[in-house]
């Protein structure tokens, strides 16, 4: 899986990566909510494209596996309304490392294989902060937005997600 743009903020304090892939294993399942996969891997920058703040380059450690949950699937429209659990993200600029966990709205579509994450304040958490003084203490949130490309192993499209409708 591939994303165009991460936007992120912690207190006021923007963060931008234009480039973030990712292995994730998803697959059909019932009930609600179901786990439906898994994001095994996740490299969020890259070697002359990384992540930005006023700070300075940031580096992200995402620490994997989290968990793909799906907890309202529309069989008619094939869009699954969910959350990644398990979130935990290491960051670091310069001598600033602070550490987020939590979870992670997502919206997935089984037509366009395009699964859109959008965290809202109180989902991701900052539990760890060294060096990050008032900017970063432990609980703020951080937010932010992403849209991933999913590709089922071997093809060009993206896998379907069939669950049930609460």
């Amino acid at each position: 899986m591939n994303s165009t743009n991460l936007a992120m903020s912690v207190n006021g304090l923007n963060i931008t990566c234009t480039r973030s892939t990712g292995l994730a294993m998803l697959r059909s399942a019932t009930g609600n909510p179901a786990v439906v996969g898994s994001v095994d891997a996740l490299a969020v920058g890259a070697t002359g494209a990384p992540c930005t703040s006023a700070l300075g380059p940031m580096t992200m450690t995402p620490v994997t596996p989290w968990a793909v949950l799906a907890q309202d699937h529309d069989a008619t429209t094939g869009v699954t309304k969910g959350h990644l659990d398990r979130v935990d993200i290491k960051m670091n600029a310069g001598p600033i490392v602070f550490r987020v966990k939590g979870k992670v709205a997502y919206t997935y579509t089984n037509t366009t294989g395009r699964l859109t994450v959008t965290s809202a304040p109180g989902q991701l958490l900052v539990t760890e902060s060294a060096n990050g003084g008032v900017a970063l203490p432990v609980g703020s949130s951080l937010i932010g937005t992403g849209t991933y490309l999913v590709k089922a192993a071997g093809t060009t499209t993206g896998p379907a997600i069939i669950g049930t409708h609460p």
